[in-house]
């Protein structure tokens, strides 16, 4: 989900399945491959519920949020990732 300045909120919702990764590589940028995965019924599912994020459990969670915020708070003229 990506949360905008407006206040607004973007998701990409699917069905979960690995195979989904392969159709959003370099390889296939800008276009979109069709997907075998079975796709999403909302209507079916009836709610979505959320949930805080368990860091203790995925460590690496915490760590890239951690980065993000750093990020954020960088000088434009610093290149990021080096």
């Amino acid at each position: 989900m990506l949360s905008s300045v407006d206040s607004s909120v973007i998701a990409q919702l699917s069905n979960p399945d690995m195979r989904r990764s392969r159709y959003n590589t370099p390889l296939t940028y800008p276009a979109r491959m069709r997907s075998s995965v079975k796709g999403l019924d909302l209507a079916k599912i009836g709610s979505l519920d959320f949930f805080n994020p368990e860091l203790g459990r995925f460590p690496c969670l915490g760590l890239a949020l951690a980065a993000a915020k750093k990020a954020a708070r960088m000088p434009p003229w610093i290149e990021r990732g080096q």
